[in-house]
């Protein structure tokens, strides 16, 4: 996804961006595109006097791979209801939320909690069929769009 504004103080009469062989006239840019596309965007400025400035902006990386790679989850939490650490937080970024699958294993690989799509991107120590889980290590696989993020977290009650 590209959100692009032309904000310019200069002297021009008319613009175009071009994006994959389309040409835009609206003063904001937005376009969608597959994740592993890289599109060559090119914004065209024309002053009254008819010269002609152009500017290409190539997106070289994933802009979602960019915004991911800050992600870190803790190692470890407390469910033992003294709010403080009583939830494995999977901390994503804003908008992420609605798109990320959680998946929580114990350490002979059942599943104990999952979350698909929803804006619960935590775990509070409890298996699906609300159950305790027990103290040890589980494993997480957070699962946002094509990324997938594995990891484990140490319950301790």
């Amino acid at each position: 996804m590209v959100d692009a504004e032309l904000i310019n103080q200069g002297d021009y009469s008319s613009f175009i961006w071009n994006v994959k062989n389309d040409s835009i006239s609206s003063r904001k840019l937005f376009f969608e595109y597959p994740n592993n596309e890289k599109p060559i965007i090119k914004l065209i400025t024309y002053s009254g006097n008819n010269c002609v400035d152009t500017t290409n902006l190539s997106l070289q990386e994933n802009i979602i791979d960019s915004i991911l790679s800050s992600v870190e989850f803790p190692n470890i939490f407390t469910p033992n209801g003294d709010g403080k650490n009583d939830w494995l937080e999977f901390d994503l970024p804003l908008g992420f939320q609605e798109c990320a699958n959680i998946q929580v294993f114990n350490r002979w690989g059942q599943l104990v909690y999952s979350s698909e799509n929803s804006l619960v991107t935590s775990w509070n120590g409890r298996t699906n069929v609300g159950r305790e889980a027990p103290d040890g290590i589980y494993f997480y696989v957070v699962s946002i769009l094509e990324n997938e993020f594995k990891g484990s977290a140490t319950l301790i009650r």
